[in-house]
């Protein structure tokens, strides 16, 4: 499953990704944008398990924000 960002959200992300951002002090977006992303992981995750499926979340740092499903229990 891939997730689109709409523009609104998307374009001025990238034009505070080509400025450069201070990761000590990032600005609100780029919080909305980790936020987002963890709560679309999260439903993911819910959804997948009410179906029967079992998941995982694998370490971030190695596989970004991916879900492994590893069988089905249906």
């Amino acid at each position: 499953m891939d997730w689109e960002t709409d523009a609104e959200l998307r374009d001025p992300a990238l034009d505070l990704f080509a400025k450069g951002i201070d990761y000590s002090n990032p600005p609100a977006l780029a919080h909305y944008y980790d936020t987002v992303l963890n709560q679309m992981q999260a439903a993911l995750l819910e959804i997948l398990t009410s179906a029967g499926f079992e998941v995982v979340q694998p370490d971030p740092d190695e596989h970004g924000s991916r879900v492994q499903v590893t069988e089905y229990r249906g």
